[in-house]
């Protein structure tokens, strides 16, 4: 076994330029199947050049906006992880008077200390959130946000000074250690609090795009919770560095298939790259390319107003124009590239008021 191990170490460092190019080959492909499948469009005669090195771009930006999923869902834990007060007083209270207790018994303060606070803050904030958004007449947001801060702050006392005395009554921390108690961990607490705000900015929009969720408020919001706490728990039981990695990125593509979100990943790719799902204001069409879309045609030229383009690379470029108001159904068209005579997209500055 331990020679197979050298053997694989070896062949990775002698190889490794070609193996980090092939994965990334591998996984860039992987999400571009995954938006053709969803948009159900395959290229054609797209040349090898281009293929490689948008295989390899797509790679690099998908795993770029995972890690950022994963870092924003995972914020408030490494906020709390980071402080050396904190790390110093657990390793104390550990050493110290934690030996006494019955080794079946686990203790992890991170779990008492910080996911109870985050957890009644994440529950009570995303449907005060989400009804403030969709401007519910019942609800002033104002007073909901008070009523949130006000039931986090009681709920943080609650667990900060019950939670030792409860499991631990022998040990008497509380009375020991009020002041480090009181400072360093609601000061770390509240700083977590703040930085979910940064997780919910991501999971909000994910969900909002998943057709489990988005036709009942009570799944979306629940929905939503759970993403976030999953991950703040995890995080929490969960301390080896590389372990953690893994589970992240695992749970992450567990929630997104679920909740059948999966495309999301790879629409951002493929949008960030200006390659398809953006929206072209109008577009200018040579007389082959009208033939296409209105065979009666006999223009020299034509125009498409509000498409959304899904392809351009390639020989093709492939747009769906809507039949209704509401876009609610599309038309699709495949239109040789260079019938494309032009196309134009606006952009709105915002201007400050004098």
């Amino acid at each position: 076994m331990n020679e197979f191990k050298q053997y694989l170490i070896d062949f990775i460092k002698q190889n490794f330029f070609k193996l980090i190019t092939t994965l990334a080959l591998i996984l860039g492909g992987f999400f571009l199947l995954i938006y053709f499948f969803h948009v159900e469009y395959f290229p054609t005669n797209v040349r090898l050049s281009d293929m490689f090195l948008i295989l390899l771009l797509s790679c690099f930006v998908g795993l770029f906006f995972i890690t950022l999923i994963v870092f924003a869902l995972i914020l408030p834990v490494i906020n709390y992880q980071s402080s050396k007060k904190l790390s110093q007083f657990e390793k104390r209270i550990k050493d110290r008077y934690l030996k006494t207790l019955p080794k079946n018994e686990i203790y992890n303060p991170q779990l008492k200390l910080l996911f109870i606070p985050l957890s009644v803050f994440v529950i009570f904030s995303i449907p005060i959130t989400y009804f403030v958004f969709s401007k519910k007449e019942y609800l002033n947001g104002y007073i909901g946000f008070l009523i949130l801060i006000l039931i986090t702050l009681l709920a943080i006392i609650f667990v900060f000074r019950k939670q030792f005395e409860i499991a631990y009554p022998q040990l008497k921390l509380w009375k020991m250690y009020k002041s480090t108690l009181l400072y360093t961990y609601i000061k770390q607490v509240f700083f977590s609090i703040f930085f979910i705000s940064f997780s919910f900015i991501i999971s909000y929009p994910i969900m909002t795009n998943s057709r489990v969720l988005k036709d009942s408020e009570y799944l979306l919001i629940i929905g939503t919770a759970v993403f976030m706490l999953s991950f703040i728990f995890l995080n929490i039981i969960e301390q080896h560095f590389f372990k953690r990695i893994i589970l992240n990125i695992g749970i992450l593509f567990m929630f997104l298939i679920v909740t059948k979100t999966i495309h999301i990943v790879p629409y951002m790719i493929v949008k960030s790259f200006n390659l398809g799902q953006v929206k072209i204001d109008q577009i200018s069409i040579d007389s082959k390319g009208c033939q296409i879309i209105n065979p009666k045609s006999t223009d020299k030229y034509c125009i498409e107003r509000n498409i959304r383009l899904v392809w351009k690379l390639g020989n093709e470029y492939v747009f769906d124009k809507p039949l209704d108001k509401n876009n609610t159904s599309f038309k699709r068209y495949g239109i040789p590239s260079n019938s494309i005579l032009s196309t134009e997209q606006y952009f709105l500055e915002k201007k400050n008021k004098p």
